[in-house]
């Protein structure tokens, strides 16, 4: 039996497919592990040793390991063979029999290898041209965010397919909010917008003292919000507070859109890309309907990408180094869980 899993960060959890945990389910027995965590520092002992999270921890770090020396055979002749300047885009995919791994009480490398099985597939990538505005992305807002944005959990690949039915032509991201205003996440991006500042938020907010002459702020949503902490999301964060760029951890309110100047998404393959149009529905519970064409658009239209978009990109692009500590040592820059397999992926350069 395939097991389906979730990944928070690079820490693995798996369940059994014939259980089909929901998210909300996941996030109650989340919440009921950490409760019992409590419970026993309370008591003088901690929650941490205990068998079953020695057993967890040996079992994710073998995985890791497994997935990485493999990683290590194939990449060597992947690259060899490429051409000078070819980018590659590497998939592992990783299933397992997780009926044996229960079973399993002593977690060695041989007994890791006999529940698991590694299959990679290499093939070149050619990242979008910047700038381009055919390249840019075009945005609706669609339905609500994820229960469990934290980890890649497998289940999101079905669950958000519901959404497609509400996708207007040429879109090309559908955006999540929990109440029509505030803007969380793309189905597989970040979002961001360069916003007019709001001189009437706390400065509190900010990630970093400013200069109040600064006219903009980045504005993305924090990972309490419920959103998947990304990669290149963080990359964006970093730039901003070394190049003094404003930035403020807040989901973006469509009630002022008005204030937007520049928006853009990034992700592990796309990495930034600006964005054209974004959709909203007039009323939130025209979403209620089955089908885009009985639902009533707002659009709002951007010329092109901005000028912090493209310092920020700028710099994300520039030197090589800034992005060498999310590939180094051949690490995942990102991990998509499909149905019934983790998805590792990487962008050589």
């Amino acid at each position: 039996m395939l097991f389906k899993g979730f990944c928070c960060r690079m820490g693995i959890g798996v369940h059994d497919e014939g259980g089909d945990w929901s998210p909300e389910e996941m996030k109650k027995n989340r919440e009921k592990m950490e409760e019992k965590g409590k419970l026993k520092k309370k008591n003088g002992v901690d929650g941490k040793r205990g068998s079953s999270g020695r057993h967890l921890s040996r079992v994710t770090a073998r995985i890791r390991s497994l997935v990485n020396n493999s990683m290590n055979q194939v990449l060597p002749i992947a690259l060899n063979e490429r051409s000078d300047g070819q980018e590659l885009a590497i998939t592992a995919l990783v299933s397992g029999d997780l009926e044996k791994l229960k079973e399993m009480k002593n977690v060695d490398n041989n007994g890791v290898l006999g529940v698991l099985d590694v299959h990679f597939h290499i093939g070149s990538y050619v990242p979008p041209v910047f700038g381009i505005e055919e390249n840019g992305a075009h945005l609706a807002l669609v339905g609500p965010g994820r229960d469990v944005a934290a980890a890649k959990y497998s289940d999101w690949v079905r669950l958000r397919k519901p959404l497609d039915k509400f996708r207007p032509p040429l879109v090309t991201e559908l955006l999540l909010s929990n109440d029509g205003d505030r803007i969380l996440e793309g189905c597989i991006t970040n979002f961001f917008v360069i916003c007019q500042r709001d001189k009437s938020e706390a400065q509190w907010n900010y990630l970093h003292d400013y200069d109040n002459a600064y006219p903009v702020e980045v504005q993305t949503a924090p990972i309490t919000d419920g959103v998947l902490p990304g990669v290149i999301r963080q990359l964006v964060i970093e730039v901003c507070l070394s190049k003094g760029i404003p930035v403020r951890e807040v989901a973006p309110s469509w009630e002022k859109h008005e204030l937007w100047e520049e928006a853009f998404i990034t992700n592990s393959l796309r990495v930034l890309q600006h964005v054209e149009t974004i959709k909203v529905p007039r009323s939130w519970e025209s979403l209620q309907s089955k089908c885009f064409e009985k639902i009533s658009w707002m659009e709002k239209i951007f010329e092109g990408p901005g000028t912090i978009t493209k310092v920020i990109q700028l710099f994300i692009f520039g030197p090589v180094d800034q992005l060498e500590r999310f590939v180094i040592g051949f690490r995942p820059i990102m991990l998509l869980v499909t149905d019934k397999n983790y998805t590792y992926i990487w962008a050589i350069r």
